[in-house]
């Protein structure tokens, strides 16, 4: 990870995990939520763990219950959530390349959402310079809403 930012500012670096294996102890869970900190990932994707019927894992002794299984996921879901908010406001002032993909109503207004190379969902207001699938540079100035960023539009490529 060191090797990725040290050559790519702001790398949108992700990962799965999955929570409540068999055997998984509250020991083992704390050291991959340590590392997971360390690690500081812009976004995980958080799964339980699900039994699944004529699997070797489903015959594995130490399976979890659902509410711990639960309890360790709405951990890690709370940690997802603060990096990635982390990550975004490290954006703001910066200039995002955006592809529009859509266009959509919020609060009685036309906006176009996309996502930056970084992946970070970002909206501007519509105008009849730029449209859906089309690239934009954006100033990121501010949250439109809850992982939006918005800002005025420097270019359209």
């Amino acid at each position: 990870m060191q090797i990725l930012r040290k050559y790519f500012e702001h790398p949108a670096i992700t990962t799965d995990v999955i929570v409540g294996f068999p055997g998984e102890t509250a020991e083992e869970f704390a050291v991959t939520k340590t590392f997971l900190e360390k690690v500081h990932f812009f976004e995980m994707h958080i799964f339980k763990y699900s039994r699944r019927h004529g699997t070797k894992a489903a015959a594995m002794s130490g399976q979890l219950t659902e509410a711990q299984k639960a309890v360790r996921s709405d951990k890690m879901l709370a940690l997802n959530e603060q990096h990635a908010r982390e990550y975004e406001k490290s954006m703001l002032g910066g200039e995002l390349k955006v592809l529009l993909e859509e266009e959509v109503e919020i609060n009685g207004e036309q906006w176009y959402i996309g996502h930056s190379m970084e992946y970070i969902k970002t909206a501007v207001k519509k105008q009849d310079n730029y449209s859906v699938n089309d690239i934009i540079t954006v100033k990121a100035e501010e949250f439109l809403e809850e992982h939006t960023l918005t800002g005025e539009v420097l270019g359209v490529e």
